[in-house]
């Protein structure tokens, strides 16, 4: 289930990449979704991974004191506990 999940967002990943490169929330979003799909699969490496991903982007997208910037360091702080 998860596994399947994780496939179809790598796939939203080379669509707005290659389709729409201008698409930084969509993308953010989309990698935030593969974040917590590795959660729930308890791999926490490749979530803190696309999580850092997420940030970077936030880090673009929104001012220093946007909500999704401090539920994107919450993500990142759960997978490294």
């Amino acid at each position: 289930m998860y596994s399947e999940a994780q496939q179809n967002f790598e796939k939203a990943v080379q669509i707005l990449l290659q389709e729409f490169p201008t698409a930084r929330r969509e993308l953010a979003d989309t990698y935030h979704n593969i974040g917590e799909v590795y959660y729930l699969m308890k791999d926490y490496a490749k979530a803190s991974n696309y999580y850092d991903k997420t940030l970077e982007l936030d880090h673009k997208i929104f001012s220093q004191n946007d909500p999704s910037l401090a539920s994107t360091y919450y993500n990142l702080a759960t997978v490294n506990e």
